[in-house]
């Protein structure tokens, strides 16, 4: 039985380095077994193996589609700190998506915002008026609009919303005062509260609805509706009037 022994096998000859490949030993040994990209002797180390197993250097790309953003690449950035990330496009270029850490996944665009109100908003009696949150506190990826209190989700998913708002001084003993929660610029949802039979009550209606978003035409808004038998107005203050959401699950 005869023994070959050599440091290194180039796999290829093409004329363009990048397209071989050579397994071969380290210049110092180290009890490992390299896969490079490149020539014998000047390839570019991309995995190992060890008494350990396989081990990839830094990224492994799935697919090899013309188009990158039909790839996608799991990788180790190139500082190490203790992620794994996930990334569209080509190994040489991924454009990250998510990463693993040791508290689990982590999204790259976990979309959520607060915004709250900054003035009152004069409601008139039997009419459903929007509700205008012009004070934003955060906003994780620009999808909330200060200037319409418009929310317009980037990502497409599921998403809790949450409203709230408040009149002060309900003249009334009967009647209603709700929220409704607008897709698109049409009546998708209501949160009611009726009003109690008490004179001068303060009423604060609101409450949390999931929804479907398609990630780039899909929009939402707040409108309230008061039946007082008067024209009223929105209490100001930011602790009684906001519209925040996150998204909870991506599609």
């Amino acid at each position: 039985m005869s023994t070959i022994k050599t440091k290194n096998v180039q796999v290829g000859t093409d004329g363009t380095a990048s397209n071989n490949f050579t397994i071969y030993v380290p210049g110092t040994p180290d009890g490992t077994l390299r896969v490079g990209q490149g020539d014998a002797g000047a390839a570019t180390d991309i995995a190992k193996v060890d008494s350990d197993g396989f081990k990839f250097t830094n990224s492994i790309q799935i697919g090899t589609d013309a188009t990158a953003s039909n790839n996608f690449t799991i990788y180790q950035p190139a500082t190490p700190d203790g992620t794994l990330r996930i990334g569209v496009g080509n190994a040489d270029s991924p454009t990250e998506v998510g990463r693993f850490n040791s508290n689990g996944y982590k999204p790259q665009k976990p979309v959520a915002f607060q915004a709250r109100c900054n003035s009152s908003v004069t409601v008139n009696h039997a009419t459903v008026t929007k509700l205008l949150f012009a004070s934003e506190i955060f906003d994780t990826d620009n999808c909330y609009d200060t200037s319409n209190s418009r929310f317009t989700p980037n990502v497409a998913g599921y998403y809790l919303l949450t409203v709230r708002t408040q009149i002060n001084s309900y003249t009334a003993t009967a009647g209603e005062h709700f929220c409704a929660l607008y897709k698109n610029g049409s009546d998708n949802i209501q949160r009611s509260m009726g009003v109690p039979p008490v004179n001068n009550c303060n009423t604060s209606p609101g409450g949390s609805v999931i929804v479907y978003a398609n990630g780039s035409t899909d929009y939402f808004e707040w409108y309230t509706f008061q039946s007082s038998g008067q024209n009223k107005g929105t209490d100001s203050n930011p602790v009684t009037g906001y519209f925040e959401g996150h998204l909870i699950q991506q599609a």
